[in-house]
């Protein structure tokens, strides 16, 4: 299932981006095949230009993030980083399916439960190749918060995509029943009008019948004893008449009653719209 068939990844970003002002964390979403359909929000210099724009830096990150990552959807938490920061990930799944479509990640936050130790950190950008004080000026530009408040940020952004997501995926599901049942609709009309041409004809066909029936028991009573097995077979012409009259009226009956049902149907979503308003 592609993501993209049933959101709108314009707010889809607007939902990222007012999360991650209001939190200050980063964030950033990926489809089913890690992809991202999402820009990024609130990255840091510290983890995007210095940690991972360092050939190094980048290969301790994405370890970390095979590893980290794997295990933080399946628990829907937080993980730590290489140089120390909280980062998560949220998987979105469809609640019908159970297919995750989406998965939520960022973070990009330091706890603060325990000051900073300036020199494991000059140590890391000596061993992936970064200035220094560039690094240290860049980390305490990173948001500081208790790694409980990171990961209820986490929790919140998850909840309010989850919902956002499935309810998209309902609307997707509806929208797509409608125009099925749209289609079906049109081939029911035009089956009942076919069944009813067929049966104002028959319905025709019978009238002459029942007429023939007649006329032959006419001629039947002026022919008198000679013509006593012409009088039994316009007997049975004239029931076989009277019958084919009976069903051909009751499926105009049932013609009726499928066509407002099919109307009821049709019109159901404009009263129940009325009835709203």
């Amino acid at each position: 299932m592609n993501i993209r068939d049933f959101i709108d990844l314009e707010e889809l970003q607007a939902i990222q981006d007012a999360w991650a002002s209001a939190t200050g964390l980063a964030a950033i979403f990926t489809d089913a095949e890690g992809e991202y359909i999402t820009g990024e929000s609130n990255f840091t210099d510290f983890c995007i230009k210095l940690t991972r724009g360092s050939k190094e830096g980048m290969r301790r990150c994405v370890d970390t993030d095979q590893n980290g990552l794997e295990k933080a959807c399946l628990e829907k938490g937080c993980y730590k980083c290489h140089a120390g920061l909280i980062d998560f990930a949220y998987p979105i799944s469809i609640h019908e399916t159970g297919e995750v479509v989406m998965t939520a990640i960022g973070g990009q936050a330091m706890p603060d439960d325990q000051p900073l130790d300036e020199d494991a950190f000059r140590k890391i950008a000596a061993e992936i190749g970064v200035d220094g004080d560039e690094y240290i000026d860049a980390l305490y530009k990173v948001p500081m918060m208790p790694e409980a408040k990171i990961k209820a940020c986490a929790d919140m952004l998850g909840m309010i995509v989850d919902i956002f997501v499935n309810q998209k995926y309902l609307e997707y599901v509806e929208n797509n029943k409608m125009k099925v049942y749209a289609d079906n609709l049109e081939k029911i009309n035009s089956v009942i009008n076919r069944i009813e041409g067929n049966a104002k004809q028959l319905s025709k066909i019978a009238s002459k019948e029942g007429i023939l029936a007649l006329n032959s028991a006419i001629e039947a009573a002026r022919l008198g004893a000679a013509g006593a097995s012409f009088s039994i077979l316009a007997k049975q012409q004239s029931d076989l008449s009277k019958q084919s009259g009976e069903i051909y009226a009751q499926i105009g009956s049932d013609i009726n009653i499928i066509s407002e049902a099919v109307y009821d149907m049709n019109h159901a979503g404009e009263e129940k719209q009325e009835a709203s308003e």
